[in-house]
C-alpha cells in the first residue's frame, strides 16, 4: 500500500511557532526622536505588530517626547520615567494592554509619564488599547483627539486625565472606567462615551479618592471647562465631590 499523507496538524503546529518567534520586546532607546526611525529602538528595528513596546526602561529614555509619525500597531505598550508619547498624526492601536507609570521632576520641571492624544486628521480615535492603567501620577495628555478602551480604565490615586477630546468605553464587562485618581477637563470640553455595557465607577473605590476638578478657564473668561458623561448609568451612587 501507498503510504498516507502526513496530516495536516502538525505543520500546523510549525506555522504557529514559527509567527510566534517574530515577536520581540522592543525598548526605545533615546530621548526625543520619532518612533519610525529603527536605530530608535533596542533591539533594532520599528516596532511590528507582535512586539511588546517599552518605553522609559533604558537610560537613554527620560523625560523626553517619542513623536508617532506613522500610524502603528503593537501587543501591549509600558511607559514609564518621565517619557512622552505623543500621536501627532498618527493612530496607535494596541491590540493588548497599556500601562503608564510614574513622574520625574528635573530643573523644576515635572514629568508625568504620559500619552498625548491628538487629534489626527482621519481617525476617529488616536490611542486603541485593551486595558489602560494610570498609575504613580503617571497621565493622558487628551489634546483634542480621541481614546478609545476596549477594556478597564483605570485611573490610580495619583494619576491623572487632563484636556480636551472623547474618550470611548466599549467593555461589556462589570466596570468599564474607574476613577481612584483626578479628571480634569480642560475648556474645549472633555466627552466620556459609554457605548458597551460596562458602566463607570466615577467615585472609585473608597469616599474622596478621586478629584473630578471642572475649573480652568480662559484668562479673558470666553470659556469654561466642561465635563459630559454619556451612559445609562453610574457604576454606584456618586458619593465624592466635584470642583467647579
Amino acid at each position: 500500500p501507498q503510504p498516507a499523507e502526513p496530516a495536516a496538524f502538525p505543520s500546523a503546529i510549525i506555522l504557529s511557532a514559527a509567527g510566534q518567534a517574530h515577536a520581540a520586546d522592543k525598548s526605545w532607546n533615546l530621548g526625543f526622536g520619532n518612533w519610525n526611525t529603527a536605530a530608535n529602538w533596542l533591539a533594532p528595528g520599528v516596532p511590528a505588530p507582535a512586539d511588546n513596546v517599552f518605553i522609559g526602561n533604558t537610560g537613554a529614555a527620560a523625560n523626553s517626547f517619542v513623536t508617532l509619525n506613522v500610524n502603528s500597531t503593537v501587543a501591549s505598550m509600558a511607559i514609564t520615567d518621565g517619557m512622552v508619547l505623543n500621536t501627532e498624526n498618527a493612530r496607535m492601536f494596541v491590540t493588548g494592554d497599556t500601562m503608564i507609570s510614574g513622574r520625574n521632576e528635573s530643573n523644576n520641571v515635572i514629568w508625568p509619564s504620559r500619552i498625548q492624544v491628538r487629534n489626527g486628521p482621519n481617525f476617529a480615535y488616536d490611542y486603541v488599547t485593551d486595558n489602560l492603567t494610570l498609575t504613580d501620577e503617571a497621565g493622558i495628555d487628551m489634546i483634542g483627539g480621541g481614546l478609545e478602551v476596549n477594556g478597564l480604565l483605570l485611573v490610580n490615586s495619583g494619576a491623572a486625565i487632563w484636556g480636551e477630546g472623547v474618550i470611548r468605553l466599549t467593555s461589556d464587562a462589570e466596570v468599564a472606567m474607574r476613577l481612584d485618581g483626578t479628571l480634569d477637563p480642560g475648556v474645549e470640553g472633555l466627552t466620556i462615551n459609554q457605548v458597551g455595557n460596562g458602566r463607570i465607577d466615577l467615585d472609585g473605590t473608597f469616599p474622596g479618592d478621586s478629584i473630578i476638578n471642572i475649573t480652568s478657564a480662559m484668562g479673558d473668561h470666553t470659556a469654561f471647562a466642561s465635563l459630559t458623561i454619556n451612559g445609562d448609568q453610574l457604576r454606584d451612587s456618586f458619593d465624592d465631590s466635584f470642583w467647579v
